[in-house]
Order: C-alpha cells, then sequence, then structure tokens
C-alpha cells in the first residue's frame, strides 16, 4: 500500500510539471506606417509629415528618420506623442518628378528594426526646365591651322548648383574645354588640321543640375590646314626591368614619332603588387616626336621574377597605333635578376702587361644580343657586354682562348681578374661594377660557356649574362 502511494505522488508530481505553461515569448517591435504605397510631398515644397506606430514597442526605444541620399528631404523630426514624423521639403523646380528613399530605424537595447519607404514630388507648376542656348547658329567654324578656339552660351531657368560639362569624344582633335559661368562662354585647345581634306565633330554639351540633366550638341567644322601631315604616327616604347626593391616614382618613357593630332590612352594588368599607374600628358606639336610617360610605384619583391604588362593606344585622324610593353620586376635573390643571354661574340688576344713583374695576360670579349653588323633599327633593341680578363697564358697558342676558371671582379690590373662594361639599349656606357663573378669553361666541342654576376653599382642592377658558343679571338699584340 505504502508503495502505490509513492508512486501515485511521483506520478502526480510529473503531471504538474508536465502541464505548467512556458513563459511567452515577446513580441519584436514592428515598424506601421499611417499610410499605404509611396507617400505624395507638395510639387512646391514646404513641411511634410506622415503618421507611424510602433508595435510591441520597448520601453527606451527610439525611432530614427533620415533621407541619406537625397538632400531635398529634410530635418526630420520625431513626434512621439502625435505618433507623427515631421520634415521639411525644397520645390521641385527640376522640370521633373523625382523621389526620395525615407529610412525609418527603431533602436531598442543593441537592438534594431527598420523599414523603408519612398516619397514622390512631382515638378511645381511653376518649374521651368532649364534649356542650353548657343550664341551662334548651325556649325561652328574652326580655325584650320589650330590654336585656340571659343563659343558663347547662356543657360536659361537655371537651377542653384547646376554646371555645364561639354566633350568631344568623336573628335580628339578639339580638347581641353573649360566652362566659363562668369562670362557665359567655353573656350578650347584646337589642332592644326594636316589631313588635306575638311572634317567635323559633334560637340556635346549637358547641364546637369540635381539628379537631371539636358542636353544639346553641334557640328564643328575644320577646313584642311596650310601644312599636310605625311608619314603614319608609330608609339615607340620598350620593356622596363626593375629591381627588387621596387619603389615609387618609376616611370616609362615613350614616344610618338611623327605624331599627329591623336590621343594617348592606356590599360594595363591589375596586380596587387602595382599602384599608382598614371599617364602623363605628352608634349604634343603636329609632326615632330612627341614624348610622355608612364608612371607606376611597386612593391618590394621577396618572390620569384614577376611582370605585368600595360598597353598604350595612340588615336589620331583616320587610325590608330597599339604597342604592349612589359614591366618586369627581378627576383629576390640574386641568381635569378636580370638575366641577359647574349647570341654573339667576339675576342681579341692583347699578350702581357710589360709593366708588371709576373706577366699578365689580357684577353678582351665583346658580346651583344644582335648581330655585329647589325642595320640600325636593330640598335635601339641591342644591349652589349665588354669583358676584360687578366689571366694567365692562353693554353692553345693558335685559338688564345683564356683558360677556364672562375674569377671575381676588379678595377685593379692584377692577375686572374675580369673588369666589366655594359652599354645599354640608349647608348649609354656603364663602367663600375662591383661584387662580381665570371666564371668560364668550355664544352667538347670548344665552344665558350661564359657567365657573368655583377652589380651595377650606380643603378643597383643585377647583371647575369650567359653567352654559349664559338668565340674566335683575334692576335693585337703589337
Amino acid at each position: 500500500m505504502k508503495k502505490f502511494l509513492y508512486v501515485a505522488a511521483v506520478a502526480a508530481c510529473l503531471a504538474l510539471c508536465g502541464c505548467q505553461q512556458k513563459p511567452e515569448t515577446a513580441e519584436p517591435p514592428v515598424i506601421v506606417l499611417g499610410f499605404e504605397g509611396e507617400l505624395l510631398l507638395d510639387p512646391d515644397g514646404g513641411e511634410g509629415s506622415f503618421s507611424y506606430a510602433v508595435e510591441s514597442p520597448v520601453e527606451g526605444g527610439v525611432l530614427e528618420v533620415s533621407a541619406p541620399d537625397d538632400e531635398w528631404v529634410y530635418d526630420f523630426e520625431v513626434v512621439e506623442e502625435e505618433n507623427k514624423v515631421k520634415f521639411d521639403v525644397l520645390p521641385n523646380d527640376t522640370g521633373a518628378s523625382r523621389s526620395a528613399v525615407i529610412h525609418l530605424v527603431y533602436v531598442y537595447g543593441d537592438k534594431k528594426v527598420e523599414k523603408d519607404f519612398t516619397a514622390v514630388q512631382e515638378p511645381a507648376a511653376s518649374a521651368a526646365v532649364p534649356a542650353i542656348v548657343l550664341g551662334f547658329e548651325g556649325e561652328l567654324s574652326l580655325e584650320p591651322d589650330g590654336g585656340e578656339g571659343s563659343f558663347s552660351y547662356t543657360i536659361e531657368s537655371p537651377v542653384e548648383g547646376g554646371v555645364l560639362e561639354v566633350s568631344a569624344p568623336e573628335c580628339p582633335w578639339v580638347h581641353d574645354f573649360v566652362v566659363s559661368e562668369a562670362d557665359g562662354s567655353v573656350s578650347f585647345e584646337l589642332y592644326a588640321n594636316g589631313t588635306g581634306a575638311a572634317r567635323s565633330g559633334e560637340i556635346h554639351l549637358a547641364y546637369v543640375y540635381r539628379e537631371n540633366k539636358v542636353e544639346s550638341s553641334f557640328t564643328a567644322v575644320q577646313q584642311a590646314g596650310s601644312t599636310i601631315w605625311e608619314g603614319t604616327p608609330d608609339i615607340i616604347v620598350r620593356d622596363m626591368t626593375v629591381q627588387a626593391e621596387g619603389g615609387e616614382g618609376l616611370s616609362v618613357l615613350y614616344y610618338i614619332n611623327y605624331s599627329w593630332d591623336g590621343e594617348v590612352t592606356m590599360t594595363y594588368e591589375d596586380k596587387d603588387w602595382v599602384h599608382d599607374v598614371a599617364l602623363t600628358e605628352f608634349a604634343h606639336e603636329i609632326g615632330e616626336n612627341d614624348n610622355g610617360e608612364v608612371l607606376f610605384s611597386l612593391d618590394p619583391n621577396t618572390g620569384e621574377k614577376r611582370e605585368f604588362k600595360i598597353t598604350l593606344t595612340y588615336t589620331y585622324e583616320g587610325g590608330k597605333d597599339v604597342q604592349d610593353f612589359t614591366v618586369i620586376q627581378v627576383a629576390g635573390s640574386a641568381e635569378e635578376q636580370v638575366h641577359r643571354e647574349m647570341k654573339y661574340a667576339m675576342g681579341a688576344y692583347n699578350g702581357t702587361d710589360k709593366t708588371y713583374v709576373d706577366a699578365i695576360h689580357e684577353y678582351h670579349v665583346y658580346m651583344s644580343n644582335q648581330p655585329f653588323e647589325a642595320p640600325d633599327e636593330y640598335a635601339a633593341t641591342s644591349a652589349s657586354y665588354d669583358v676584360y680578363l687578366y689571366a694567365a697564358a692562353p693554353e692553345d697558342p693558335v685559338t688564345m682562348l683564356p683558360p677556364a676558371g672562375t674569377y671575381p671582379l676588379s678595377g685593379a690590373i692584377v692577375p686572374d681578374v675580369f673588369s666589366l662594361e655594359f652599354r645599354d639599349i640608349f647608348g649609354d656606357w656603364h663602367l663600375d661594377f662591383s661584387d662580381g663573378t665570371l666564371t668560364l669553361a668550355y664544352d667538347d666541342s670548344g665552344n665558350m660557356i661564359l657567365e657573368i654576376i655583377a652589380t651595377d653599382y650606380e643603378t643597383g642592377d643585377i647583371h647575369r649574362v650567359t653567352f654559349t658558343g664559338e668565340v674566335i679571338f683575334t692576335d693585337i699584340r703589337e
């Protein structure tokens, strides 16, 4: 009997616990507007308002209202006791309907609920749409031999803050527009017309005010100038090698040979280690060789060699020229840095230097990446090295090849050293090298296998120069 009563009591307790109701979860606040759809505002501006309610409000909760993207709706005031939001509205003198997004936020504790709606304002009945009026009729005649041009204009029914923009994307020979609101004029620069025929293009105008704009255009005509151009413009630009350290304010020079009235534009690969890429305006004079610079900055390179490509486009009347070039940043280790493989070499044996007690034999090796008899057009792409090796006597008096071995760089004429001179693609000689090593060997066919690693003291460039092939030495002893 006692056991039965105990079990019954436990069952009753469990039943009571199971039947106990769970506490209700509070509903989150909800912002309810007193209208449906869009809120219509007075075209003439003034004060606007709308009603609202917050369902399931929380003590201490605050409603915030704003129109972050539209300045013509402003000064929002939340009147809690009236459940109303008041604000100011500017008159709509744009001549067109406009809308604004009104943003509401109910903040309570560390939480918030949000709601947006759209307010619409039709144009005021008195609002007049601005108009661009030119100070001439028909086409605008331009000076055939170039110079500066101008035209006058007025804006009817202007809007405060309105701006006139002028462009000529179809005719780059009209450029550098300057709008003077004070005297109602637009001035511009004009290239001479050396095409031998009249040319024309559209000048575009846009009056931009608030969220709107009105547009207009006219035709500019330029007769043939007194000078007729000949030839075709070309971009001349070469690859550039930059040291691993990188740096700011780096630049590559480009040329436009025999330029016309064109425009240079640029595209380039997007690399996260390349910054501040910019194109300078080139010094333009019709029929002359013009030049400019591509500017950039590089982060230091601690890894393998890397590169990025830049494309220059020169667009001119009747055509365009496109040239790619590459900026190469050498690797962080010296062995992987600027590598120049020489294709051609010739040698000279100078004999011994009698001023020293120990006779030192002098060898001269001249190397280039272009044939020695190459035509002039190859000169701009050539690089050459002069190597002077001071070593023991040649093993073969017929071939006069210098002894194989490893030689350090030195500025003095002493045994078993070498000196180095480098001529770059611009014809400049680099004579001050340091920290260099020359390794010389021969294969079974007698071909010379030469490798040099040396640092240009002036530029910091680390040169790795290699050559494999036959070198014929000439005896130039007196």
